[in-house]
């Protein structure tokens, strides 16, 4: 892990460790942690001025994907490598305390990434894509999925990128970016498809 000033171009803090070949990074919004998904199949927690390891959570099953901080920092995303329905989850930690609060089971691949969704009325929510091709909603104080939304034809999805007006990116391999609108007002919630650039 390297933390560099952006002003400066220098290096500031370095630490390294042994086989840990990281996923993702997400800072978190108080300047206080960053949170760190590996292959290793850990999560840690640094502190961003030290870059000292000051949390680990418990070690999942299989390859760590992707993370993520709630917008009131007290939570942690996390998603996870897996086959044919195993593995494959996107787990919620109690930063704090890095303890499991909850496990979001359903994709049947390898859940790539997961993000926060904290604009929306319905309570925070959680979005999550899969390289089974499917993006899913779920409500992060519930096990079960609010949305299931097939992107047939886009290939194995990769990455979201979250706008504060519920609007969604989703890469994939093969379909380019799709651009979704979650619509919350409608009877039942739903993504939109808008656009595929």
């Amino acid at each position: 892990m390297k933390l560099w000033d952006l002003t400066t171009g220098k290096l500031i803090a370095e630490n390294a460790i042994a086989q840990n070949l990281i996923t993702d990074v997400k800072w978190s919004r108080d300047d206080r942690c960053i949170v760190q998904a590996s292959e290793d199949k850990e999560i840690k927690v640094w502190d961003s001025r030290s870059l000292k390891v000051v949390r680990q959570f418990p070690r999942k099953q299989y390859i760590q994907t992707s993370c993520d901080i709630s917008s009131d920092g007290r939570s942690v995303l996390t998603t996870s490598n897996g086959f044919q329905g195993n593995g494959c989850e996107a787990t919620l930690w109690d930063l704090g305390e890095g303890k499991l609060v909850r496990e979001f089971n359903g994709h049947q691949q390898t859940v790539a990434c997961g993000r926060f969704l904290s604009s929306s009325g319905e309570g925070e929510l959680v979005i999550t894509v899969s390289n089974d091709s499917s993006i899913r909603v779920w409500n992060k104080n519930c096990e079960d999925s609010l949305v299931y939304h097939s992107l047939g034809g886009a290939g194995t999805l990769t990455s979201i990128a979250v706008y504060d007006d519920d609007r969604i990116c989703v890469s994939s391999l093969e379909g380019g970016i799709a651009l979704l609108q979650l619509d919350t007002k409608s009877s039942q919630m739903q993504l939109i498809e808008e656009a595929f650039f």
